[in-house]
């Protein structure tokens, strides 16, 4: 038993932590690989949530009429190792994808959400798809009669974060 310490405390901690830090330096790859494909699925689901939402409400519009309108809050926000890269709503009339939700996360593929059962053609304001980024987004969503017949106008309402 000893009762002073010698030097092997001295010369045992810098082993101690060279030890640790390349036990951090293995892992650290592999728990950063296993919270960006989390956050990535995580991800994937709540953009598609927010795309059937908007789906929803518009089928509902378009079906009560030219006139109704409602406003829809949108979240696009990523986490610390993923991000949203966009979400298209509608398309020009006529446009291969008028009724259609295009949206996708960096580092993955684009996917669809088709608006069938009615078929609503969703448009923007300018003829073009409604863009939105990752952030916070509110929309206003009515249904109107063009040259084109009954569609679904999908517009910025107001102040929209793209954080």
């Amino acid at each position: 038993m000893r009762l002073r310490p010698g030097t092997d405390g001295l010369e045992g901690l810098p082993l101690k932590i060279a030890i640790v830090a390349v036990v951090m330096a293995i892992s650290s790859p592999i728990i950063y690989g296993s919270l960006r494909a989390y956050e990535m699925g995580k991800l994937e689901g709540q953009m598609g949530s927010e795309a059937s939402a908007i789906a929803e409400l518009a089928k509902m519009l378009y079906l009560g009429g030219p006139g109704n309108a409602q406003q829809l809050t949108v979240n696009l926000r990523g986490g610390v190792t993923s991000s949203a890269d966009y979400m298209l709503v509608g398309d020009t009339p006529d446009g291969t994808y008028e009724s259609c939700i295009l949206y996708r996360v960096k580092g993955m593929a684009e996917k669809t959400l088709l608006i069938e059962s009615p078929n609503v053609p969703l448009r923007a304001e300018r003829e073009a798809p409604l863009k939105m980024l990752e952030g916070r987004h509110s929309l206003m969503l009515e249904c109107k009669v063009g040259a084109w017949g009954q569609y679904v106008e999908v517009r910025y309402a107001g102040w929209s974060a793209n954080i």
